[in-house]
């Protein structure tokens, strides 16, 4: 945490308090989070900001490289910090939770078929995997 907090100090621009409690948010979850979800928690921590405030902050800490986008569904854009590892997720269709999940097993497959990708021209960037169910408290 502290790293991000001072990659986010160098960027020159000031380090609020929305930015910083943002930031807490985000480490305290351990998964990714929805703007949705980090106005109702700075809610609940007693700070008010607007809707677009907190996406001009997500925006601002995307660009300096102290928190990542990870696109788990359509149309719906999670953040997380961004020293955590690459993650895999599991999303609940009834109650939206997102849960990370641990596919080191699976990952030298994965690290084997962008290989073979590779071999067609295309340069993998980035890769997504997601598992979509019901989880266990809506079953």
């Amino acid at each position: 945490m502290r790293e991000i907090t001072e990659r986010v100090k160098r960027s020159g621009d000031r380090f609020t308090n929305t930015r910083r409690v943002i930031l807490i948010i985000l480490y305290d979850a351990g998964h990714p989070l929805t703007v949705a979800v980090v106005i109702k928690e700075l809610s609940e921590r007693g700070i008010k900001v607007n809707k677009t405030t907190v996406y001009r902050q997500m925006a601002f800490l995307v660009e300096t490289g102290a928190v990542n986008e990870v696109r788990i569904e359509p149309n719906v854009v999670h953040y997380e910090l961004s020293e955590v590892a690459h993650r895999h997720h599991l999303v609940c269709r009834m109650c939206g939770n997102v849960e990370n999940v641990d596919c080191t097993k699976l990952e030298k497959y994965v690290e084997k078929f962008e290989r073979e990708i590779a071999r067609r021209g295309f340069s993998v960037r980035d890769h997504s995997l997601e598992f979509y169910g019901i989880c266990g408290k809506c079953v």
